[in-house]
């Protein structure tokens, strides 16, 4: 009786012993050798086989395959893609012209105003000119850590510079405190001052740039990477984002801006037109959606573009806007003349894979353009309406030609074409001798930035430095170091060069001084 109970049996889920182990089949391996048997069958056609990747295929056409399944996704719907989804319309192969769009010759406000040149900067005096070849003034400032990421573009007007990146912002830098009007600097480091005063070495200008705002709030600005800024003649800053977005932004004070909606792909450029007396402004924005749009900056509370302008059947990459030339390029390699009065376009020709490198000539009766094909061919825009092919082709570069630079000479010494390729070099073309290649220099990495001055060219490449090289004997004169990180992007006049770089920073260099400082490498 005083016996305990006996427990219940444990239930076999429970039980304490674990399960055999059982091997598991190789159910991988079984159905590659299933699939491999089954297409060696007889009678049975062999897999295709992928066409060869070159520069006309792979992610230089995927804008292609982007559109074939929009397109198809959309006759799967039995809908109007057009009425139904404003993204639509960038894949019709038709290309229409958006309904509530006018072209500039059909009652939208045109003002005739011609922009100012985008080729080659005024001549330097023989003294500017000689504060180039000497080197800078100082060593470089970091004006000041930007962002913690990288920034993609910097526009420059008068001592205020800004500078877009992948944080979503613009970051509005005061450059006055770097340089005196005289191009010198404006004012000197205090213990270096100190150190003078008691018999060391000489003072050394120390002025950091101010950062003055930040454009970007909860309520307006980018909510993806800036691609693109200008300034505007009464202050304003226009940028534009990978989010499809174009800001005007305020000259001064609190940051606010004005946002222009219209495109539905990434902008990837923008172009302004000149101040004229009693004539409205305008800027002009290209896209990954294949369209330009003309937009009013008199007007920018309607937020809705003047004018659209579409003939693209890819992602439009390049814009030039010079007086009355017009013209963009985009990712099939195709260059387009564009007429302003009626929004007509002529196609010129196209390079094989991504049109990479865009610049007027001379009095912009001449267009040159580069391609991930490494060439550079010479466009005569003065027969409008007729497509005759290229003036001049030649093959420059073993890879993608990253920028064109049309400069001239000072001192009567001519024109030059300067063109900065993925093979790590920069060539100097002869225009008015079909290209011909003058000189080459071979540069230490991938040229992101390049700009003339004077008689010097000047290239930002990936590895953070600057070269100064001499025109038109390419010799290097010397090299700036900006820290290690890619130039993105330059701004260059007779004193100063600014630079935007991938580490977020800006930099400042003033020209002026017969010395070199410690910051520049010899030849």
């Amino acid at each position: 009786a005083g016996a305990p109970p006996r427990l219940a049996a444990r239930p076999p889920s429970l039980s304490r012993r674990a399960p055999s182990p059982r091997p598991r089949p190789a159910r991988r391996l079984v159905s590659l050798r299933w699939r491999a048997q089954r297409t060696a069958m007889p009678g049975r056609p062999p897999p295709p086989r992928l066409p060869a990747a070159d520069a006309s295929t792979g992610m230089a056409a995927s804008h292609r395959h982007t559109d074939e399944y929009m397109a198809r996704f959309y006759a799967a719907l039995s809908l109007d893609a057009a009425d139904v989804d404003p993204h639509a319309l960038a894949h019709e192969p038709a290309f229409s012209t958006a309904p509530n769009a006018r072209p500039l010759g059909s009652g939208a406000r045109s003002t005739g105003v011609a922009d100012p040149p985008l080729g080659p900067p005024p001549l330097l005096s023989g003294s500017a000119a000689l504060a180039w070849l000497a080197g800078p003034d100082r060593p470089p400032v970091r004006a000041h850590d930007a962002s913690d990421r990288p920034l993609l573009c910097l526009s420059v007007s008068g001592d205020s510079a800004v500078a877009g990146g992948a944080d979503h912002s613009l970051h509005e830098v005061d450059l006055s405190g770097c340089w005196s009007e005289c191009g010198g600097p404006a004012r000197a480091d205090k213990a270096a001052g100190r150190a003078a005063d008691q018999g060391g070495v000489e003072p050394v200008a120390r002025a950091e740039p101010r950062r003055k705002r930040t454009l970007y709030t909860r309520s307006c600005g980018h909510s993806d990477w800036v691609t693109c800024a200008a300034h505007a003649a009464d202050g304003r800053v226009l940028s534009g984002g990978a989010d499809g977005k174009v800001c005007v932004w305020s000259a001064s004070g609190p940051a606010r801006a004005t946002t222009l909606l219209g495109h539905v792909g990434s902008v990837s450029c923008l172009a302004l037109s000149a101040p004229h007396t009693g004539a409205a402004q305008h800027a002009l924005s290209a896209s990954y959606d294949k369209s330009i749009r003309l937009w009013s900056l008199d007007r920018p509370a309607e937020a809705s573009s003047a004018a659209c302008l579409r003939g693209h059947r890819a992602p439009v990459l390049k814009l030039v806007w010079a007086a009355e030339l017009l013209a963009s390029a985009d990712r099939e390699g195709a260059v387009l003349l564009w007429d302003l009065r009626t929004g007509a376009h002529t196609p010129l020709g196209a390079h094989r894979g991504h049109a990479t490198a865009l610049a007027p000539l001379g009095d912009a009766a001449a267009l040159a353009s580069g391609g991930q094909d490494g060439r550079v061919c010479l466009w005569d825009c003065r027969q409008r309406g007729c497509s005759g092919g290229a003036a001049a082709a030649a093959p420059v570069h073993s890879g993608a030609v990253s920028e064109l630079v049309p400069h001239s000479l000072p001192g009567g010494g001519g024109e030059l074409l300067l063109s900065a390729g993925a093979d790590k070099s920069l060539a100097l073309l002869e225009p008015r001798m079909g290209l011909a290649v003058v000189a080459r220099r071979e540069l230490s990495d991938f040229p992101y930035s390049l700009a003339a001055v004077g008689s010097v060219a000047v290239a930002g490449c990936g590895d953070g430095a600057v070269h100064v090289i001499e025109l038109p004997s390419a010799r290097r004169l010397y090299s700036l170091r900006t820290g290690g990180a890619a130039v993105r992007a330059m701004h260059t006049d007779p004193n100063r060069l600014v630079c935007a770089c991938d580490d977020g920073g800006v930099r400042a260099y003033t020209f002026g001084a017969a010395e070199r400082r410690g910051d520049v490498e010899p030849p």
